[in-house]
């Protein structure tokens, strides 16, 4: 919505005799940051997605800081064929609209408003109407009372990080000295979808200015092995990029938004892989693996535990393909460090975070296994954070 049409909107609000205003934010300030401002004032910041649902469309409207559920979208419409327009689709579609900001003003766009449950107690909502950063605020009883929204439940449980453990544990009160740190990203985990992805991006936006994100794409190949044992090496890593290159697509607004206050690099394992540190790093781990007692106890424990976890005794009854998976698993971890200390030799990535536990990586910090390898010496300098995920 330009500014002619701004002004044409807020003479709409005029002769309905609504009380409004108009604030405009420095681009310089992250989404995140305009909702905190906005919501300490007792205002509840919106935010729409536009659907498509039997050729018509419809203005979904939830808080900011929520995500859309499709699911709860899915069963609020009683129907499985819902079309989530994209921002192209968008600016093809709505003329009225550029930039692909649509305001929910679906009585005025021809569309019917879905509001989400968690704003119906609101006394006052703000919206952006314009993409130079022009945001509206207005009465929530003269929302209502205008646009008539539907009400349902469409957003995502929230969830909050914080963190668990810091290895070692005498830098407990100086990690947050640090500018940057990277996120391992497991392709085959929850706590990197949805909801538990935005509270693990949002706590890295609080404490770090840069923040790597580090998708294991090229070591899913062994995950996906491990899962379904017909697939050939080269099957298994043709589908494994193709997973992590669909991860960075799907979650591309968080990463090149301004919703956190920080700057992502992404930063594929498949890429590392062409570091000329990475077969010697993977070398030497692997002969440590064989020849360090302590070491190989670490690791397999680790990914024994992780097959057992991944799998119920009834999906793995046969003990060899059981024992195999584990040895999978042990190649895949082993590989993991090495493509971790390529990173930490070509960047400054000195912390680590990881939603959950990482024995394999906090052992290796707090022990060293008495080798002075260049990849064990990048790898003990490494800050390990673990973080606990809470649901709201």
């Amino acid at each position: 919505m330009n500014r002619t049409n701004l002004d044409w909107l807020t003479s709409y609000l005029d002769a309905n005799e609504c009380r409004y205003e108009i604030d405009s934010f420095s681009h310089d300030f992250s989404d995140q940051e305009m909702v905190e401002m906005t919501e300490q004032l007792g205002v509840t910041f919106i935010k729409t997605q536009v659907i498509q649902v039997g050729g018509r469309h419809t203005i979904l409207a939830v808080r900011s800081k929520n995500l859309i559920d499709p699911e709860k979208v899915r069963n609020s419409f009683q129907t499985k064929e819902v079309e989530f327009l994209e921002k192209k689709d968008i600016l093809e579609s709505f003329p009225l609209c550029p930039g692909g900001v649509v305001p929910p003003f679906g009585s005025l766009l021809d569309m019917d408003v879905v509001l989400d449950q968690s704003v119906a107690l609101s006394k006052a909502v703000k919206f952006r109407v314009s993409p130079e950063n022009d945001f509206l605020r207005m009465d929530f009883q003269d929302f209502k009372r205008l646009f008539k929204p539907r009400m349902n439940n469409l957003h995502m449980s929230s969830f909050r990080a914080g963190v668990t453990s810091v290895v070692p544990v005498s830098e407990t009160k100086t990690w947050e000295a640090k500018e940057s740190c990277f996120i391992g990203i497991s392709l085959d985990n929850a706590n990197f979808e949805g909801p538990r992805l935005d509270a693990v991006l949002k706590w890295a936006g609080k404490h770090f200015r840069t923040t790597g994100i580090l998708i294991a794409d090229s070591i899913h190949r062994i995950t996906l092995q491990i899962l379904d044992p017909s697939l050939s090496e080269e099957e298994a890593r043709v589908r494994a990029l193709l997973d992590g290159k669909a991860f960075a697509e799907k979650n591309e607004a968080f990463f090149s938004g301004k919703k956190y206050a920080c700057r992502f690099e992404l930063v594929a394992c498949s890429d590392l892989e062409k570091s000329p540190s990475f077969l010697p790093f993977r070398d030497d781990l692997r002969r440590l693996y064989s020849e360090h007692d302590r070491f190989r106890l670490s690791v397999h424990g680790f990914a024994e535990g992780f097959i057992d976890k991944k799998f119920s005794a009834d999906a793995l009854p046969d003990p060899e393909r059981r024992q195999k998976s584990i040895q999978m698993s042990v190649d895949y971890f082993l590989e993991e460090l090495a493509l971790c200390a390529c990173l930490m030799k070509e960047g400054s990535w000195p912390v680590l975070v990881y939603p959950g536990s990482l024995t394999v990586f906090t052992d290796m910090i707090e022990d060293g296994f008495d080798s002075q390898l260049e990849v064990v010496t990048l790898l003990r300098s490494l800050i390990s954070l673990s973080l606990n995920l809470k649901g709201d």
